[in-house]
């Protein structure tokens, strides 16, 4: 089975005045490129937000075959499994690369006539009816395992105008992304899970860093990101995690809330602040990585320090900064995975 891991280099530079002002793009991270899966949901809808609670959403889409002379031959024509649709992007973001797209699928168990010879074909648009990219199968696939237990087909095709090409998607606009497929048996589909992950993913400016505050008693980050994800469901999900004193914090106690506002590219956009209280900030360390316990992929730390010879808890008057916030200068490997291909 194929694990992927695409990590992001991201250079965080963290000069946070006091107020609730925009700030530039100087007091961000900078603007990496990133991997970015989104999934296919649950009421059609495309994010790259992962529920690690809900069961796997099994779907048996119309049959793409047609019987012939009283079902001694079939023929197959291509079939829509579905359209699904992702929320607007927060800010201006560029997109780049090859597209990749995964479903997880089995063959109808109880069709034992014919072999499915199963192709797929994807058309990612954006909301104004721009293709932005388009893959047809030319090879064939079969799975016959039992239902529940599917094989995983992936296909990738490079962004529309080549591969290294860059296409921008303006704040406010949406994606969608239309799946078909054609078959000789009926097929079940599976999405919307930790595990059976389907959707595509592609390389964009998905998430930032803002401002990072590490005191005796408390510890926050800052995140913005281009697709909205619930921060609230990652904690429980175990998918990041925070270290300090020694010991893993519990992520019950954990809040999130509205951080500070911050400029990208050219959009004032709201971050939002996880924030966790701790009896030490001794070596304190955030771990990202968005990923199932089963994943291979080992999650990369952002370690949390004050300035040499600063004072984490010094006050806003004191530092210049907004109270616990130091000015930090640091290089954040973070590997964002989630068992495959996550955001």
């Amino acid at each position: 089975m194929k694990r992927v891991i695409f990590v992001i280099t991201v250079i965080a530079m963290l000069s946070l005045p006091f107020a609730n002002v925009v700030h530039s793009e100087e007091g961000m991270a900078s603007k990496e490129i990133s991997t970015v899966h989104l999934n296919l949901k649950e009421a059609s809808e495309l994010s790259p937000e992962t529920d690690h609670t809900r069961e796997a959403v099994e779907e048996k889409p119309p049959s793409s075959y047609t019987n012939n002379l009283f079902g001694l031959t079939r023929s197959r024509d291509w079939t829509t499994i579905g359209t699904w649709n992702s929320d607007t992007v927060k800010y201006d973001t560029n997109l780049s690369g090859t597209v990749m797209f995964n479903m997880w699928w089995v063959e109808d168990p109880t069709d034992d006539d014919y072999n499915a010879r199963m192709q797929m074909r994807w058309t990612v648009e954006t909301d104004t009816g721009e293709e932005m990219a388009s893959f047809e199968d030319s090879d064939e696939y079969t799975c016959e395992q039992e239902r529940g237990n599917p094989c995983e087909w992936t296909g990738q095709v490079a962004l529309g105008g080549g591969e290294n090409s860059t296409t921008a998607l303006s704040q406010g606009s949406s994606i969608s992304v239309t799946v078909e497929y054609q078959s000789f048996q009926n097929i079940y589909v599976y999405y919307d899970n930790a595990t059976f992950d389907s959707g595509m993913a592609w390389d964009a400016e998905g998430i930032f860093v803002g401002g990072v505050s590490n005191s005796k008693t408390e510890i926050s980050i800052d995140l913005v990101q281009a697709w909205k994800t619930d921060l609230g469901m990652a904690l429980d999900g175990g998918y990041i995690v925070l270290t300090a004193g020694g010991e893993v914090i519990n992520n019950t106690e954990a809040t999130v809330s509205a951080g500070e506002q911050y400029e990208i590219n050219g959009t004032a956009v709201s971050s939002e602040r996880i924030t966790w209280v701790v009896e030490s900030n001794e070596g304190a360390s955030i771990s990202f990585s968005y990923a199932a316990n089963e994943s291979a992929a080992t999650p990369v730390t952002l370690t949390i320090a004050s300035l040499p010879g600063g004072n984490p808890d010094m006050s806003s008057d004191e530092s210049g900064g907004i109270p616990g916030f130091s000015t930090v200068v640091a290089v954040v490997t973070i590997s964002i995975v989630a068992l495959r291909k996550r955001f």
